[in-house]
Formats: structure tokens, C-alpha cells, sequence
């Protein structure tokens, strides 16, 4: 941009900050303002919420006890009438219905029912159902013939009366009324049928329980043979006269029902979530939680009613407030926390219902609590807007105006600076040789061309100087590709190759992170059977890096042909000399080792590099432990040891530089021993030249855009025997 705009648009500026201030002010007043109103208003919502939830909870908590002691007390009536048919000779049995005749519609009466009866379709939708309120439902067990057990039709046919009275006074909380006895009928009211075909009542979890016991109990959930959801029985055992076992009597329930008239009528009240819980011990972590008992629906969706329930806990997402609602509600308390819940911020409230611990929540999501505060917030913020909108009409119209009057006083200005432009822009493409204006004023446009000028002057002078760097630069670089052909020419042209083509396979490669680096291996037989191998790392990058490099190398092929070649005598005699005018301090990390290929045994000896890996056939690589050793050319007594290791026909010896586990990405992380060892893991059954080569591609994944940081050198030896 031109500095005649740029003058324009500062002193437009200027005269528009203070405009600016005055809108920023009056955003922020009104921001703060609508965050404080949403803050206290919200407060208020949430406090008055605990309040209604505590009462609304201790009520149902109330209602479920009274309801509990009523459904106890017709169990009780219900098994009581049962005994007294029993003790008595059979009726005249009455006309009798049998599930099959309502599930094919022959059932005179049926009405329809309330959605609580409702099941559910092949296509998940729930379906209507009807139900018989003057005729009870009988089903037989499979193999159970009706002629034999006659009587008892026509003993529970009787019982179709206290069925009819009981449920008229209790329909609100009763969902059937059953009897089943041991010849394996069992009769059911209201009659709606749908009991399926192999249904056997002896073999119920709710019937094996109560048949045990020795007076009323309370059966755990369980899923309705006949459709109807999540269900619980209170089950008395009865017997005839001579005290024998005559079957079961029971009541059906829903695990949760109707919710209370008390229950708030606030506009969150929708979102409420109901659940009923039993204070238990988690049976794999002998820890104290809520197990769900039943929820604020049927579970319709639950249709396989052969198998158990599986125990459902009630989470929340912070521990130590879970644990301290559970400890009060053993102590009997009532009350409400915060809390998250599936993720969203959450009020609970909590109430105990009897004293086995079965206990009450619900749960309102926060934010449907505060939603009118929030609604609050959004009506000042549009009020804002209102008020931005009319100021923005201001700032327009002053913009003109000021932009008018910059204009006409920056002209002055701007017209010698525009000649100076002109002409700097000739230089800039490279004409010296163009005239810069000549300006007689002392004021910084005269201070600015005459420095232009001399600019010239020093910009003809610095490209003479540029030019002469350039070429020296280029002679520099020339040199240094050299080098590195050199430094290259000292490690292996060609790779060993074993005897008799198939004791061993090696592979090896070198990355320089320079044109010359430090990184260094070679491979060579020593005799017929033995193969001497060795890696190492010089310290530093660049030229010096490469020098001791090219001395190592010259070190190493001296002294491993001797005849006496043992890896630690090679180390202690390449360290004497390394040790020798080592004024810069400059050290050597190595490893060598010799393998015989027709046995697979390895010497070794390890000055201060990475530790190799193992490769073993259905095994993870490990990494070998070496000895603890100084690198060469650090201190002139250090001591060296050779070890041993024998490989097996497939085991491989994987070396490296710490240019491999120390490259890092883009975001500095380290690629690290711990990758390298689980990609090696990975590729087990890969020659030395295809996992060299897939190591090196996951590094350069890894690496991604982030520059070489050191050199990189692997090599890898396979045993494969003879």
C-alpha cells in the first residue's frame, strides 16, 4: 500500500479511536451485565430446583414405601384365598380360557389397555394391546395334559373372582395377578394371552425363588415372557392342607410407577430422569454403588425373557460426590448434589425408601434448569445488537467526514514521497544508474532521499562484494561433495557374502544428515568362518565428525585382521590411539562383533552405543544388555569386554545409530527405542534388506516435514545355519 493511503487511513484513525472506545465500553458493560443477570438468575433456578426435587423425591419415596406395603398385603390376601380353594373340593369348572384362545381373538370382552401392556413388534414399534377383565388366562406347561390336572383348572377358575376384586380396587399399581402350581398350570388375570408356546412357570426364576421360601418375598426384575417389559413379583409359596407344596401365588409390578402428583411442574420437569436403586457391593471391585433396580420406562426394547437380567450400575462422573451420596444415603439422608451425569453437568436428588438400602434418584440435566436464565442472557444480547447497529450508522457517517478532511491534508505530504517511490522502484529493479530527485528540504522526506542515494552507492559496492562470496561459496561446496565421496569410499563397496551362499544374509545402509557425517559401519571376514561387524557413531556433525570417522575406519581395519582378533582387544587397542592428541575432546560410540556362520555364536563387545535388538523367530524383539563401557577415545584406561551370544537358525542382530531412535517430528516428539522395538516386532519374517528398508519408511512417516537431525545407520545380520 502506498504511503498516501497509509497517511489517510492514520489520520482517519485517530479521529475514530475515541468513537471506537465509547462502542467497546458500552459492549462490554452490557456483556458483563447480561453474564451477571444469567449468573444470578440461574442461581436462583438451581436453588429453587434442589428444593422442589428434595420434596419431590421424599414424596415418591413416600408413595413407593405405602405402595410396597399394600402390594405386600394382597400377596398375602391373594395366597390366603388360594389355600383356602385348595383345602376345598373342586367346583364345577366354569368356561376357561387358555392362552391360545386369546392369542387367536375368541376371547369375548377384551377391551383395550392401557400402554403399559403394550408390546413390542418384529419392526421395534410398539403395539396395542386388548385385554379380557371378566375372563382369566390359562396356560399349561409343554407336556402337561389337560385332562390330568383338571382339578386344578377348575381350583384356579375359582380364584377368578379375588383376582377381579383385588385388581379393580388397585389397577393404579397391580400389573397381573398369577398363580402357578406344581402339575405346571398357572392362571393369569387380566387375560390378554401371549405366553409363549414352551413357557413352563417352574422353571422361572421368580417361581424357583418363592418356592423356597418360607413366607412372602420380593423377586429381582425380570423380563415378561408375555411382552410387557421389565417387571417385579412379590411371590408367596402355598400349599394344601397337609402342608405340602402346592405351587406359587404372585403380583406383578412395574419396577417403577406412576410418578406423584407433587412431582414439580417446572418447565425442566420433562427432562426429569427417575431411577430406583439398591445400595450393593460391585461384585468385581468389592466397591459400594447404586445398582439400577428399575428406570423411568418399561425396557420394551428387552425382549429375551429366558435369560437373566444383566446388573446395571448407575454412573456418575465424579467419584468422590458419588461416594458421599451413597454414605448418606445409608445413613437415611435426603437431599440433592451436583454432579455430571452421562457427560452434562447434573442435579441429583436422593432418598432412601426401606431398610434395605433401596434408594431413589433423580437426575435433571442442568442446563434444562437454567434455560430461562439463559433466555434472559440472549434477550440483553439482542438488545446489544440493537444499540451496535445504530452506533455502526454513526462510525459510517464519521468516516466520510474524516476521510474528507485527511484527503486535503495529506496531499502535501504524499506527492515528494511519490517521486521518491518512483525512483526507488528503478533501483529496486536493478537500475543504478536512474537519477534520485533532488530535495533542497531539511525535514525527514529530505533526510529519506538523501539516504536513498547513498543507498545506491552501497548497493552497487555490496553487489560486487556478493559476487565474489558467491563463487567462493560454489568452490566450498564442491569441495565438500568430494568428502563425502571420499568418507563413503571407506565403508563397504559390496557386502560380504557367507561362504557357501547360506549361513547368514546382512544388509546395511548410511544416511548422512550433512553432505559428510560421523556415522560409521563395516563388514568383513577375518577368516573362512568368522565375519567381523561393527557399527559406531562419532560425536558431532560436519567436517570434524568426518574426520575421526575416516580415523576410526583406517583404526578398525588395521587392527581386526590381526590374527588375535577379540572384539575387547580390537576396542582397547582402537582406544589407546584414539586417546592420543585428542585435544578436542572428541569421542567414538562402537560396537563390533564376530560371528561364526557355521555355529551362529556371537562375540561382541560394546563401547557406549545403543544397545541392538534380538530378533527371534514368534517372538518380540528385545533389545540385548551389554555391559556398561566407556566410548572410545575418552579416557585412555578405560576396559572392554567380550561377550557372547548364540543365534538360532532365523535369529537376527539388529544394530543402529542414535540418528534412528533420536529423529523427531514435527512437534519435537522422539521416534524412541520403545517404536523401534514394536516396529521390529512387527516385522518378523522380513530379509535384512526389507526390514532395514521398512524401518526407514516408518521413520520417514514419522518424521514427516521435519529436517534429518543426525545421521542415520543401520545394519542387520540373519543367522539363517548351514
Amino acid at each position: 500500500m502506498r504511503f498516501f493511503p497509509k497517511l489517510l487511513m492514520l489520520l482517519t484513525s485517530i479521529a475514530l479511536i475515541p468513537l471506537f472506545g465509547i462502542i467497546f465500553y458500552d459492549w462490554t458493560v452490557h456483556r458483563l451485565l447480561s453474564t451477571e443477570i444469567s449468573y444470578h438468575a440461574g442461581s436462583l433456578l438451581i436453588e429453587e430446583a434442589a428444593g422442589m426435587l428434595d420434596q419431590a423425591v421424599c414424596a415418591y419415596a413416600r408413595l413407593v414405601r405405602e405402595q410396597a406395603q399394600t402390594l405386600e398385603l394382597i400377596a398375602e390376601i391373594q395366597a390366603r384365598e388360594m389355600e383356602e380353594i385348595l383345602a376345598r373340593e373342586p367346583q364345577v369348572m366354569p368356561k376357561v380360557y387358555f392362552s391360545e384362545d386369546f392369542d387367536r381373538n375368541v376371547v369375548p370382552g377384551m377391551v383395550e389397555a392401557s400402554p403399559r401392556y403394550d408390546r413390542l413388534g418384529s419392526d421395534g414399534s410398539l403395539i396395542p394391546s386388548r385385554i379380557s377383565l371378566t375372563n382369566v388366562d390359562f396356560k399349561l406347561a409343554p407336556g402337561v395334559d389337560r385332562d390330568t390336572v383338571a382339578a386344578d383348572i377348575a381350583r384356579l377358575a375359582a380364584m377368578a373372582t379375588v383376582y377381579k376384586i383385588i385388581y379393580s380396587r388397585h389397577s393404579n399399581i397391580v400389573v397381573a395377578l398369577y398363580t402357578a402350581l406344581e402339575s405346571g398350570v398357572i392362571s393369569s388375570y387380566p387375560g390378554m394371552g401371549r405366553f409363549p408356546e414352551k413357557y413352563d412357570p417352574r422353571e422361572t426364576a421368580w417361581y424357583k425363588k418363592t418356592r423356597k421360601a418360607s413366607g412372602l418375598v420380593w423377586n429381582a426384575p425380570y423380563v415378561d415372557a408375555t411382552g410387557m417389559g421389565i417387571l417385579i413379583s412379590i411371590g408367596v409359596p402355598i400349599h394344601w392342607p397337609d402342608g405340602t407344596l402346592a405351587g406359587v401365588t404372585a403380583v406383578d409390578v412395574t419396577s417403577i410407577q406412576e410418578l406423584p402428583s407433587t412431582l414439580p411442574k417446572a418447565h425442566w420437569a420433562s427432562n426429569l430422569q427417575v431411577f430406583l436403586t439398591l445400595v450393593d457391593k460391585r461384585p468385581e471391585t468389592n466397591e459400594t454403588g447404586l445398582r439400577m433396580v428399575g428406570v423411568g420406562d418399561y425396557h420394551k426394547e428387552i425382549k429375551d425373557w429366558t435369560k437373566p437380567l444383566e446388573e446395571v450400575w448407575l454412573e456418575a462422573g465424579d467419584q468422590e460426590k458419588y461416594c458421599r451420596m451413597i454414605g448418606e444415603i445409608q445413613q437415611g439422608k435426603s437431599g440433592t448434589i451436583k454432579m455430571p451425569f452421562e457427560g452434562r453437568d447434573s442435579l441429583w436428588a436422593f432418598g432412601l425408601i426401606d431398610n434395605d438400602y433401596t434408594a431413589l434418584i433423580f437426575i435433571v440435566p442442568m442446563e434444562n434448569i437454567v434455560a430461562k436464565a439463559k433466555e434472559m442472557e440472549d434477550f440483553v444480547l439482542n438488545q446489544q445488537h440493537r444499540e451496535l447497529a445504530f452506533f455502526c450508522t454513526i462510525i459510517i457517517l464519521a468516516i466520510v467526514a474524516v476521510v474528507a478532511f485527511s484527503y486535503l491534508g495529506s496531499r502535501s505530504i504524499a506527492n515528494p514521497l511519490h517521486a521518491l517511490a518512483k525512483a526507488t522502484k528503478e533501483i529496486a529493479a536493478g537500475n543504478l544508474n536512474v537519477q534520485v530527485p533532488t530535495v533542497t528540504s531539511k525535514d525527514e522526506v529530505g533526510d529519506l532521499t538523501r539516504s536513498v542515494a547513498a543507498m545506491k552507492s552501497d548497493l552497487r559496492k555490496y553487489i560486487d562484494d556478493l559476487t565474489r562470496a558467491t563463487t567462493s561459496r560454489e568452490r566450498m561446496e564442491s569441495e565438500l561433495r568430494i568428502a563425502r565421496d571420499i568418507q563413503m569410499s571407506f565403508l563397504p563397496m559390496e557386502l560380504p557374502k557367507p561362504p557357501h551362499g547360506t549361513e547368514f544374509t546382512v544388509f546395511a545402509t548410511i544416511q548422512p544428515a550433512r553432505e559428510v557425517g560421523g556415522d560409521l559401519y563395516d563388514l568383513f571376514f577375518v577368516d573362512n568362518a568368522n565375519l567381523f561387524f561393527a557399527i559406531g557413531d562419532v560425536s558431532g556433525k560436519g567436517v570434524p565428525a568426518a574426520l575421526l570417522m575416516a580415523k576410526t575406519m583406517t583404526l578398525l581395519k588395521s587392527f581386526a585382521r590381526d590374527e588375535d582378533y577379540e572384539p575387547h582387544k580390537i576396542l582397547l587397542d582402537m582406544n589407546t590411539e584414539l586417546n592420543q592428541g585428542n585435544e578436542t575432546c572428541m569421542f567414538v560410540t562402537f560396537f563390533c562383533g564376530v560371528l561364526n556362520s557355521s555355529t551362529g555364536e556371537i562375540r561382541f563387545s560394546n563401547a557406549g552405543h545403543n544397545p541392538p535388538l534380538l530378533l527371534r523367530e514368534a517372538e518380540e524383539a528385545i533389545f540385548l544388555r551389554p555391559q556398561r563401557t566407556m566410548m572410545l577415545g575418552v579416557f585412555e584406561e578405560a576396559e572392554y569386554q567380550t561377550e557372547r551370544l548364540l543365534l538360532k537358525p532365523g535369529d537376527s542382530l539388529f544394530l543402529y545409530t542414535d540418528g534412528v531412535t533420536e529423529a523427531f517430528d514435527e512437534n519435537d516428539n522422539f521416534y524412541s527405542t520403545a517404536r523401534l522395538q514394536e516396529v521390529l516386532s512387527s516385522l518378523r519374517g522380513l530379509s535384512p534388506e526389507e526390514t532395514v528398508a521398512a524401518v526407514l519408511n516408518d521413520l520417514r512417516a514419522f518424521s514427516g516435514n521435519a529436517p534429518q537431525s543426525d545421521d542415520i545407520t543401520m545394519l542387520m545380520i540373519r543367522f539363517n545355519g548351514l
